[in-house]
């Protein structure tokens, strides 16, 4: 009698696990699923193609800069739960091969191995890699970004994208076209080589003052040569940026009175950007304006 009441509760147990676990699949199937992008400028157009359909996660935290974060151990365990991962790659993320290595049955998408038009950058020992990553900092080769997500969103389960992020980023560069096509200047002075790609598309020249990598030094011979160009060009103003340190532009404004605007390179949001509902749009707006005073636009 025993025997058989045993018998009988475990054909039970192991019919309500079998329903239970059949309940969980059901919930489980209605999960969202989940995306990592690496850095700001991809989660933007990501976000805005989703929005709630699926969860989409930044890797880099607000005001920190891309080209020195990397995640922690947490990060990395957290991101064995995503479904795809985007990253724009040739440095911009010093941590690609780590995380790939270790999230070995996860799907990436890396950008630069699908974009067309990258630009070669001068020789230099310093760096790994030829090719500028910035590529974000156009609205042309954004543009081209934000087309190549789409496809790669498609394939992978997204079939109604709000596509209307796209009219917005082809209004951005037809102001881009149309207020830096005619204008009196044609050079720049940044504080890192961030903005060729920028400069290439829309017909003026960028010199910096630091090379492709911000964390970087400037030359002796690097500051000596901007401040000859600021006063050869009879140069009004010089740009700096938020992420990198002031002492090098201003040595420069010391040496030429010149007047240091920031031109934003939008690798992150800074809290107050963030609560001020800044995006990648209006922050390329406002450097747009900057650009029609330092070039004089007409």
């Amino acid at each position: 009698m025993k025997k058989t009441i045993i018998i009988i509760f475990n054909i039970i147990f192991l019919f309500s696990c079998s329903s239970w676990n059949k309940i969980i699949e059901k919930d489980l199937s209605k999960d969202k699923k989940v995306i990592y992008t690496s850095f700001y400028p991809i989660y933007f157009v990501v976000k805005s193609l989703i929005w709630n359909e699926s969860e989409v996660i930044n890797i880099v935290p607000n005001w920190w800069e891309p080209h020195e974060y990397e995640p922690n151990l947490r990060q990395i365990w957290e991101m064995k739960k995503a479904d795809l991962i985007i990253m724009n790659w040739l440095w911009i993320e010093s941590y690609e091969n780590k995380l790939r290595n270790s999230l070995t049955n996860i799907n990436f998408f890396i950008i630069w191995n699908n974009i067309k038009n990258l630009l070669k950058l001068e020789k230099n020992q310093e760096v790994y890699w030829n090719i500028d990553p910035h590529i974000w900092l156009s609205p042309k080769m954004y543009l081209d970004m934000s087309n190549l997500l789409i496809i790669e969103l498609e394939k992978n389960w997204y079939k109604n994208l709000d596509k209307s992020i796209i009219t917005k980023l082809e209004n951005l560069d037809k102001d881009y076209s149309a207020w830096l096509k005619n204008c009196f200047r044609k050079e720049i002075i940044t504080s890192h080589k961030a903005f060729w790609y920028l400069a290439r598309d829309y017909w003026f020249v960028q010199y910096a003052i630091f090379w492709i990598s911000p964390e970087e030094e400037p030359s002796v011979k690097s500051i000596a040569d901007t401040i000859d160009l600021i006063k050869k060009q009879k140069l009004k103003y010089i740009f700096s940026e938020n992420y990198i340190s002031p002492k090098f532009a201003n040595t420069i404004k010391n040496e030429t009175q010149v007047e240091v605007l920031n031109l934003n390179p939008v690798e992150t949001l800074s809290d107050s950007e963030k609560k001020s509902w800044e995006n990648y749009i209006s922050i390329m707006q406002r450097n747009l304006e900057l650009l029609k005073k330092w070039l004089e636009c007409k």
